[in-house]
C-alpha cells in the first residue's frame, strides 16, 4: 500500500516443513488487504469510496472495511480530531516528498 514490507517467519523448532504453507497463506492474506484497502489500486473498495465521495453514490461495504472506518472514526473523536483518514487526498496539494508546498488555490477543490 504505498510502502515497502519485510516479513520474516521463525518457524519455532519442528515446523520448518510448514514454513512454504504458512508463507503462502500470509501473501494471500496481504495481497487481499492490499486489492481491497490500498488507495493506490483504482479497483480496491478505498479508491471506490474516494472516487464516489460526496457524489451521494452509495458504496457497498463488507464488515472488514466498516470495522476499518469506525476504528478511523474512533480514532479521529479520541485524538480530538487530529487523526483523519480523510486527509490522504491533501497529498495532492502537498506533494511530500518533493518539497512542494500547496497552493491556497488548490484546497477548496480537495476539502470536499
Amino acid at each position: 500500500m504505498g510502502g515497502p514490507g519485510r516479513l520474516v517467519i521463525r518457524p519455532p523448532h519442528g515446523l520448518g516443513g510448514e514454513l512454504d504453507r504458512i508463507h503462502a497463506r500470509l501473501l494471500r492474506q496481504l495481497q487481499a488487504i492490499e486489492r481491497k484497502l490500498s488507495r493506490y489500486r483504482d479497483d480496491s473498495v478505498i479508491s471506490l469510496i474516494n472516487q464516489r465521495a460526496g457524489s451521494g453514490t452509495y458504496t457497498p461495504i463488507d464488515d472488514e472495511v466498516a470495522g476499518l472506518l469506525q476504528l478511523c472514526h474512533q480514532l479521529w473523536l479520541e485524538s480530538d480530531r487530529a487523526f483523519d483518514a480523510t486527509a490522504g487526498v491533501l497529498r495532492k496539494a502537498w506533494r511530500f516528498g518533493k518539497d512542494a508546498c500547496a497552493k491556497p488555490e488548490e484546497l477548496p477543490q480537495l476539502m470536499p
